[in-house]
Parts: C-alpha cells; structure tokens; sequence
C-alpha cells in the first residue's frame, strides 16, 4: 500500500503535536490531520489517570484507533460520540469494532486483524485519510489486541497499547521512529526494544498519578529497573499536556518541546 496523500505538498512545513489524555490515550496532530489512539475509555485510577476529553468534544479527524476491548482503554458510548463529533473512523481489533456496531453503522467502523502468535507479531496496513495505520496483533489477555504504527507525512509514530511482550516486535518495522508510545512493564523486554531501534523519543504511558510523580522525581525508570545503568531517557506528559514539536523541523530531526524546553525525565 502507498503512504498516505501529503494534504498540502511535501515541501510544506505543518506543526506537529500529540496530546496526552489520561492513560494510554493521546491525540496525534500533524496541521490539521488527527488521530485519536486510546482516548475515550472508562475512569480506573488504581491502572492509570482518568480521561480528559469527552467524546461530543472530540475534534475533526481521521482516525480513531482502538488497542483493545478493556474498559481503561474502551467505552463504547464516549468512542460513539467522538466519531460524531469528529467525523472519523473508528478503527480496532474485530472484538472492537464488533463492540462498536451497536452504536455506529458499518461504514463508520474498520476492522484491523492480524493473525494470532506470529512471531515477530504479523501486521496488516491501511490508509485513513492523512495517516496510513499499520496494525500488530500484540499479546495482552486472551487476545484481539493491536499495537499501531502511524505515518503521516514522513512521521512515525507507535503506540504499544498494553502489550505484554514488547521482545516479539517487528524492530524493522518500527525503526525511525519519531515518537514511541509504550509502557514498560516489567519483564515485558521493553527495555531492550528501546535500546534496540532508538526511538527520537520514548514517551511513558499507562501511568498512575502516583507513578507520574515518581517520574517526575526521577524514581520511576531506577525502580522499574533495578541494577540498569544508562537507562534511555523517557518522557512522561501528565493528562491534557502536549509535546510539539518546533515547526521549524522535519521528520527525522532533533526535537524540543514546546517553548524550546529539551525533553526531560529519568535518565
């Protein structure tokens, strides 16, 4: 499958940003293209922190994509009024959209299935307006759970979900990152998955407001890992913040957050 059209030419320079919404969720923005990855689920504060944005306040956008059924990444009903709101698809596992079809019509949903226990994890790829999705069938639960890569004008980003595994993953497939979005479990090989493809960036998710103080103390990434040295530097965002990248960059360039302040965290 082609990449995804350029909206505006190649040579144009467009902002681009992910918002962070509580948990796992975050709002991925390149100009005025968005994608919505595990933003509209139900509150558990003893797994993660709580949602900050209503579906009926979701903004236009391509795409709303779906890790898994469980209900700190998944509610039905604030995922319905978000494709509403905001004119998108929403995209997940067949268990998702199965789920979803009480509540959309059929032209609103897209299944993504790879096959089961491949090893590395097997994908299957699709375009959604600005973003082309590549879907892994990741390990979490009894199963019917995608891991995403998206790609939008040169920039890469994957969202990890609640993988268990991160040591199966397609280090190929995921190299040149841009923004990697993962939580690292322990004993999950997160940590070598890191190591092994360099992301421009490692973000933190599926974090509790007590665990994102712990980050911020830099405590979090010594006590997930005991005994390792040179950790690689991770970046944690509390809910509503945002990272942006300076316009002024193209996919494959050092970055800073916002106001020129360099990325921060456990090192």
């Amino acid at each position: 499958m082609t990449s995804p059209p350029d909206e505006v030419g190649p040579s144009a320079v467009l902002s681009v940003a992910v918002q962070f919404l509580g948990n796992a969720g975050v709002c991925l923005r390149r100009g005025e293209a968005r994608a919505y990855v595990d933003s509209f689920f139900y509150p558990a504060p003893h797994v993660g922190t709580p949602p900050v944005l209503k579906g009926r306040d979701a903004q236009k956008a391509d795409v709303i994509l779906v890790t898994h059924i469980h209900a700190d990444h998944f509610l039905g009903a604030e995922i319905a009024a978000a494709a509403q709101a905001s004119g998108a698809v929403v995209v997940g596992p067949a268990v998702v959209t199965e789920r979803m079809a009480r509540h959309l019509p059929a032209d609103r949903l897209a299944a993504l299935e790879p096959p089961e226990g491949a090893k590395p994890y097997a994908s299957v790829r699709r375009s959604f307006g600005a973003f082309a999705v590549t879907a892994f069938r990741t390990r979490h639960g009894g199963g019917g759970h995608n891991s995403y890569l998206l790609e939008t004008g040169g920039w890469r980003f994957y969202h990890d979900g609640d993988n268990e595994s991160a040591r199966f993953c397609d280090r190929t497939a995921l190299a040149s990152l841009d923004a990697l979005f993962l939580c690292p479990w322990q004993g999950s090989g997160a940590l070598d998955l890191v190591r092994a493809i360099r992301p421009r960036q490692w973000f933190l998710i599926h974090l509790t407001g007590e665990e994102l103080a712990q980050h911020e103390a830099g405590e979090f990434m010594p006590g997930m890992f005991p005994g390792e040295t040179a950790l690689p530097e991770a970046a944690a965002v509390r809910p509503g913040g945002e990272y942006q990248w300076p316009t002024a960059l193209s996919a494959g360039e050092p970055e800073m957050l916002a106001g020129g302040k360099a990325p921060g965290g456990d090192a």
